[in-house]
């Protein structure tokens, strides 16, 4: 493929993937997700984008807010964004640089997950943690092994790093 070729395609993906995010942003601006704020950080930027999670009723992350991080690839959809906790957060599938192991951000990825899907995807993670396979396994042992201990511990980096008084979300 030549060079002029491939500054194309480059072109093509960058304006498709523009415009796929801008219909989704219509989408969630229509219809909010419930207890999740999610924008671009910049009008001047589609590809970043900047999450806040309220930790789910009933769970270890209740009264929680978790900052949350999307970057989109050019290649967006047929390329799944890179996702990270910015707020620490005690989590089996969550390491300490913010990294979420879900199978949809990898090899279970296609096209069609939005957004939305995604968000909606790390929440349901804050409930239902999998410690089977798990991408800290320190954390994954303790929640197979002493749940009551890696609640109370899961509760106090709550308490610790996500407090709602430190942070402002509607």
């Amino acid at each position: 493929m030549s060079r002029k070729s491939l500054e194309n395609a480059s072109k093509k993906s960058l304006e498709n993937a523009t415009k796929r995010l801008k219909i989704e942003l219509a989408e969630i601006t229509l219809n909010p997700i419930p207890e999740i704020e999610t924008r671009p950080k910049s009008e001047e930027n589609m590809f970043e984008w900047i999450s806040f999670i309220r930790g789910p009723d009933g769970s270890v992350y209740e009264n929680g807010i978790f900052e949350f991080e999307l970057s989109f690839p050019i290649e967006y959809p047929f390329k799944p964004p890179n996702c990270k906790f910015k707020t620490r957060i005690y989590h089996c599938n969550i390491n300490s640089q913010g990294n979420v192991c879900l199978d949809i951000l990898q090899d279970k990825w296609i096209p069609s997950f939005t957004i939305t899907s995604i968000l909606l995807c790390i929440r349901t993670l804050m409930t239902d943690p999998n410690p089977t396979h798990p991408l800290v396994g320190t954390i994954g042992a303790i929640y197979l092994s002493n749940k009551e201990l890696y609640e109370t511990t899961a509760k106090d980096w709550t308490r610790k790093y996500a407090s709602s008084k430190n942070k402002n979300i509607s």
